[in-house]
């Protein structure tokens, strides 16, 4: 529900997961007071990123067939359907007033007084996380996945309660081995041996 957002995104994001926001902005019902919603909510929950957009009617979509029967869709060329171009009249704010809205939106989120209070705020986060250790403190409780793509490394850290589930530990018919690195990469469950399969 909308009121649990916000306690629950103070939960997963205290687990090291940063959650990305996507808003979409336009409704009948928003007036141009929404992008201040938005931005407010944005940085008050130190979200990880946000995306913001406008409505977009697609062609051949219900909501393109509503707005054509109201008088509503604009005689824009498919290129301006990018999700942040209007291509239709809103109700309570201009054509103008929503672009504008998204990019004032855009260079709050990301302006450099955001970015460095939610590099505290994730520091913070990352650095109880160095905590987390096993009980002979051989290596940390957490998997972390990197890879380098478009010029930038990308780093996933993935807490956990415990290295191997307790079926790796049994014995005999009920030892089941598997790799929980595969599951929390790739969303498998390989099973290295034959009779666990």
């Amino acid at each position: 529900q909308l009121s649990d957002y916000e306690n629950n995104i103070n939960i997963i994001q205290n687990h090291g997961i940063g959650i990305i926001g996507t808003f979409i902005t336009g409704f009948d019902n928003d007036e141009v007071s929404v992008f201040d919603e938005i931005i407010n909510f944005v940085i008050k929950n130190h979200l990880a990123g946000a995306q913001v957009s406008c409505l977009t009617p697609f062609p051949e979509t219900r909501l393109h067939d509503k707005l054509k029967s109201e008088k509503r869709i604009l005689n824009t060329s498919w290129e301006n359907y990018t999700f942040y171009d209007v291509n239709y009249m809103p109700c309570k704010m201009t054509k103008q007033d929503l672009e504008a809205g998204i990019v004032m939106a855009f260079k709050k989120i990301y302006s450099q007084e955001v970015a460095l209070k939610k590099r505290k705020y994730f520091k913070n986060i990352f650095s109880k996380l160095q905590n987390l250790t096993t009980d002979n403190d051989e290596e940390p409780l957490l998997n972390i996945i990197s890879f380098y793509e478009n010029d930038q490394w990308n780093l996933f850290i993935i807490p956990r309660e415990v290295h191997r589930p307790r079926e790796f530990f049994l014995e005999n018919e009920e030892k089941l081995l598997i790799s929980p690195a595969s599951v929390d990469m790739m969303g498998l469950i390989i099973t290295p041996r034959e009779e666990d399969f």
